[in-house]
């Protein structure tokens, strides 16, 4: 483990996280490697890149759109970019070529998303391999500690200090490659202190503000079962609640397989039309701050909205997609689970409206013991760690 000062660190980001092709989108993608990039960055002894695997889980046209828009995007952030996708030859890259005896940072544990020479098992020889999930795992326990991350990565950087306990048996390697619990990098700006602004539309003073938030899988999520109800509701309050539609960026291309084109562009539009409505293709971070409430069936955001303490309804399938994930299940139990129209009004009128939200004081207890590390800036921590670990100073790169 001995680094040496030319030494790069490299980060894979799958272009999943950017938005769906609709027409005007924002580019939508987390960009939390990018915190822990500025660290290595400001560090001499170390030269980081950000490599952009290309999303090949979709059409050919939507993994070109996706990667060359994420390494646009990097590239305005003023961080070192590789494309995985050649887009001048039409081939990918071998970036393995490019870069050894690295340190990796690696945000997906999916085979089946992108091309192979990206995998985490191509990197498992050539580099020091650091596993930082893309997402909050709650749903399966199983899709914790059972893809090859969780088996050959070096070490592995938990999202909340309840999956390194529940995991500390289940582990392949025992847990020996766990780090200790020092926040989920994707939740850092979340819990930054500044001050944050979003435009909703509120033709009226005082009206509440929640957001509607459905998942792309649809064996998880209830968009078909509730696209009605969700436009019905905006209807309904639109003199007492302003509504966001935040859809998963990739709802619509999922969507296509049971609608037309004209049919899901028409339903968003709908969204950016109505006078207490809005749709949000774009970044949630100011949202979720200004917001007062949301309505879901997104699995990360359940983890993320907690952080901030504030209430969600989950909308579970008929019959209930099974939780089996102990993080899950707490994170859960500190909000509202309902699977039916009527869960949804009551929702909007007991707890948004008449403010009836019985699970706040335990909800706030819960998030500071396992969601919040007791340093907030998480990739100072992460930065801190892997410097130590290294058997570095991290005095010399301040």
């Amino acid at each position: 483990r001995e680094c040496k000062a030319e030494v790069p660190i490299f980060y894979l980001i799958p272009s999943v996280s950017v938005s769906a092709n609709l027409p005007e989108v924002h580019l939508s993608v987390n960009p939390f490697f990018v915190y822990l990039y500025r660290f290595f960055e400001h560090d001499p002894r170390f030269e980081p890149y950000m490599v952009v695997a290309p999303y090949t889980y979709l059409s050919f046209a939507y993994m070109k759109e996706t990667a060359q828009r994420l390494v646009e995007l990097l590239e305005n952030t003023s961080c070192r970019v590789i494309s995985g996708y050649d887009f001048s030859s039409g081939e990918m890259v071998d970036i393995q070529e490019m870069f050894s005896e690295g340190l990796l940072f690696f945000m997906d544990p999916y085979e089946h998303i992108t091309n192979r020479r990206f995998i985490f098992k191509n990197f498992i020889r050539t580099s020091l391999t650091y596993y930082i999930p893309y997402s909050y795992f709650i749903v399966k326990t199983e899709s914790c500690y059972t893809k090859d991350p969780h088996k050959y990565a070096y070490k592995i950087f938990h999202e909340t200090a309840l999956h390194e306990k529940m995991l500390r048996k289940l582990s392949p390697v025992k847990g020996r490659n766990f780090a200790p619990f020092l926040g989920y990098l994707g939740s850092q700006r979340l819990l930054e202190d500044k001050e944050r602004n979003y435009d909703w539309k509120c033709p009226l003073r005082g009206m509440k503000k929640v957001i509607i938030a459905p998942h792309h899988l649809l064996g998880i999520g209830n968009f078909l079962r509730f696209y009605q109800t969700y436009l019905d509701i905006a209807h309904q309050y639109q003199d007492r609640v302003s509504f966001v539609f935040k859809p998963h960026p990739i709802l619509r291309e999922s969507v296509l397989k049971y609608w037309s084109p004209a049919q899901i562009d028409a339903y968003l539009n709908q969204w950016d039309t109505m006078p207490n409505t809005k749709l949000e293709t774009g970044d949630y971070e100011d949202l979720f701050f200004t917001s007062d409430a949301m309505i879901l069936d997104s699995i990360s955001f359940c983890a993320e909205y907690s952080l901030l303490c504030k209430p969600f309804l989950f909308l579970e399938k008929i019959p209930p997609y099974k939780f089996n994930n102990p993080a899950g299940i707490a994170i859960l139990r500190q909000q509202y689970v309902g699977n039916k129209e009527e869960d949804i009004y009551d929702f909007i009128e007991r707890i948004v409206l008449a403010g009836n939200d019985v699970k706040r004081e335990n909800r706030n207890v819960f998030a500071k013991n396992f969601l919040v590390p007791e340093n907030k800036n998480v990739a100072e921590n992460i930065y801190n760690y892997v410097i130590a670990d290294l058997g570095l100073r991290a005095e010399q790169s301040t």
